[in-house]
């Protein structure tokens, strides 16, 4: 029912074209009276886009405001809360809650977004998004104002949600304005929003917990979600409502929320049995046993619906059969794990070990973002160059691992060079590997599976952090309860571990502290394993990954000019969304 275009607008969220936005295609001589005519060729009429909207040169720039804030906005939701987690799970006591704080947010976002994307397809663009953006900021507002964790944990949840909306919505208006040959540098422009905002987030965070609260880390979503609400109510044209002769009762099941549900299940009943497993309970406990249990058949479940629903599905099982989409997949899961693991933990270790404050924290976790981005951007026209991606994918996972590997080797006595330094080898390789399989499945895939098969990957991509976040608290929440005891065998150990690891200078006595300090810096080093785990099976060689030499549209030659803007266009490169990248 839906068309391959139809498609492309609407589920292929990472295809984030990091194309110049220098270039627009828009000439300002063909505009007449204040509104804005795009050129359109014969191409653009074979692409079916018929019925694009006009819009004039306000609507223009204040819709590319709006869209450029909302990117920012989900994308700097994901990372910001890094900095800030030990002085909030001081408040709240709950250190044992810091994988979900991370968690809950990528889970909604991952298993809603393929949902928005039929969402736009069906209901109203305008009212959709508008839904989108208030469900975030009641998210963001639940967050902001929370008295518990678990209150928090449902804030994050909600904005997640939200966030699934406003990124679907952001790609689908540009296809709605757009004709093909002209999105790319306006898809760009968001993806440069968003490695600014991985960029931004860390120190920005750090700030706002020192210098005002915590909570400001969400109440500044507030005025960025207003002014989105404003110009999107002023600016984007009433569209017409696709119905495609179905009722309100056929939409809603249309959507597949059937699916997104299991999903949503399943991921948490797994990462309850992660909270709960070696922590609260044994591992033999009926509760973690019944978590694990649950979690493995409504994951059976899911993949037995997703065959039955076929090319309507959600994820095409008939995609992940192929090798090349398998491998791509669990390249981007294996990677994201250990990039959410080391964005979330090294605030951590620099805040409970080193003694820095929240803002010192996040300034000096600057060169891991940094360096990730510009790797990412960079990689990404040496690929258009030489036209092969295998070695930029070995390469780069070759250097995560010495970065991971690094990364487990910091202790108290680590010096600043050092610990810039571990950032830079691993923010370099994660930012050479990360976007290598989002290339692989547009290289391998046929035209009319191309844009399923990057949502597969970007959704095997933000679960990895999902789950990769949860892994790493059991592990090291478990290296803490084994081994404080023995450091500290007078003291209530449960107040200890409840409360934030940034407060422990004020928590143990002065003859403890060293030791006490070493043991947290070994339960961090602990939660570094899995990264080193996950960043070595994405390195594997044989990985299931083609080697096509030919990629996308082109391959460099000398006798083809190609600009830097060309290079662009054509290496449909995602940044770093768990989304992010």
């Amino acid at each position: 029912m839906e068309s391959t275009e139809t498609n492309r607008q609407n589920q292929n969220v990472i295809e984030l074209s990091n194309t110049s936005v220098l270039s627009t295609g828009i000439n300002e001589s063909n505009t007449t009276h204040g509104e804005i005519h795009i050129t359109r060729d014969s191409n653009d009429e074979a692409e079916g886009e018929d019925g694009l909207l006009p819009i004039t040169k306000s609507q223009f720039l204040m819709l590319n405001v709006a869209l450029c804030v909302g990117i920012f906005m989900v994308t700097l939701d994901v990372i910001i809360l890094a900095t800030a987690i030990p002085t909030i799970t001081h408040e709240f006591h709950s250190l044992g809650d810091v994988g979900w704080y991370g968690s809950a947010y990528l889970l909604t976002q991952t298993a809603f977004q393929p949902t928005f994307g039929k969402v736009y397809n069906y209901f109203n663009t305008k009212w959709t998004l508008l839904m989108g953006i208030m469900v975030f900021e009641i998210g963001s507002i639940l967050c902001a104002a929370a008295t518990s964790s678990p209150m928090l944990i449902c804030g994050r949840a909600v904005a997640g949600f939200g966030a699934a909306a406003i990124f679907s919505g952001g790609v689908n208006i540009i296809t709605m304005i757009f004709p093909l040959k002209h999105r790319a540098p306006f898809l760009g422009l968001m993806g440069a929003m968003i490695g600014m905002a991985m960029i931004v987030a860390p120190p920005l965070g750090g700030i706002l917990t020192d210098r005002f609260s915590w909570r400001w880390c969400f109440w500044i979503n507030l005025p960025c979600g207003g002014l989105m609400v404003i110009i999107i109510v002023l600016f984007l044209n009433q569209t017409a409502q696709i119905s495609f002769g179905l009722s309100w009762m056929e939409r809603i099941i249309a959507l597949d929320p059937a699916s997104a549900l299991l999903l949503v299940s399943c991921i948490t009943a797994l990462l309850i049995s992660l909270q709960w497993g070696g922590e609260r309970y044994p591992w033999s406990h009926p509760k973690v046993l019944a978590c694990i249990i649950t979690a493995g058949i409504l994951l059976v479940a899911f993949y037995a619906f997703q065959s039955w629903k076929g090319e309507s599905a959600m994820i095409p099982t008939r995609l992940l059969r192929q090798r090349s989409i398998l491998g791509s997949s669990l390249a981007a899961c294996f990677l994201s794990m250990a990039f959410h693991v080391h964005s979330y933990y090294l605030p951590i270790y620099l805040q409970a070990v080193k003694g820095l404050t929240a803002e010192q924290s996040g300034i000096q976790i600057l060169p891991y973002q940094v360096t990730n981005s510009l790797f990412s951007l960079g990689v990404g026209v040496l690929v258009g160059i030489v036209g092969w991606y295998p070695p930029f994918l070995w390469l780069g996972t070759l250097a995560f691992v010495v970065g991971s590997v690094l990364f487990y080797k910091l202790d108290v006595d680590s010096t600043v060079a050092a610990v810039v330094g571990y950032q830079i080898i691993a923010g370099a390789g994660v930012g050479t590997a990360i976007n290598i399989p989002h290339i692989a499945v547009q290289a391998i895939s046929s035209k009319k599976d191309v844009s399923s098969a990057n949502a597969i990957v970007f959704f095997f991509h933000a679960l990895g952090g999902a789950v990769g976040i949860g892994i790493a608290q059991n592990i090291f929440s478990i290296s803490l309860q084994e081994n404080l005891p023995l450091t500290v065998p007078d003291m209530d150990i449960s107040a200890i571990i409840d409360d934030s690891s940034a407060n422990i200078r004020n928590l143990i006595p002065a003859e403890y502290l060293a030791a006490v300090l070493r043991v947290y810096c070994s339960s961090i080093a602990k939660a570094f394993i899995p990264p080193i785990v996950t960043a070595s099976l994405a390195f594997r060689k044989r990985f299931p990954l083609s080697s096509h030499r030919e990629l996308a549209s082109f391959a460099y030659s000398p006798s083809k000019q190609i600009s830097i803007i060309d290079l662009w266009k054509n290496s449909t490169l995602p940044l770093n969304v768990s989304m992010q990248s």
